[in-house]
């Protein structure tokens, strides 16, 4: 793996495409529902030094809430076979 990470951030959404698959046994549609395995060390650390996450296995999970809590949309993870992106839209809460 060594495409970088990219962040694409406007007025209407945010973006973060990671490089690399999923883990094994891990389906875009199943997030919620399986066991947290972080693919990416490093884009974790940062979520965390951004006080996005407060630990590792819970940054997605509150994310996700936050957007529903706030009367947006659910994140949209899209699957690749070489890299995974989260889009956030900003919407009207």
């Amino acid at each position: 793996m060594t495409d970088p990470g990219v962040v694409d951030q406007s007025a209407l959404m945010l973006k973060v495409q990671s490089p690399g698959s999923l883990p094994t046994g891990v389906a875009s549609d199943k997030l919620l529902s399986t066991q947290s395995m972080p693919r990416n060390p490093c884009l974790m650390n940062a979520m965390r030094v951004l006080g996005l996450v407060e630990q590792s296995s819970q940054g997605f999970d509150r994310m996700w809430l936050s957007m529903l809590i706030s009367g947006r949309e659910a994140p949209e993870v899209e699957e690749g076979s070489e890299s995974v992106s989260v889009t956030f839209l900003a919407g009207t809460p």
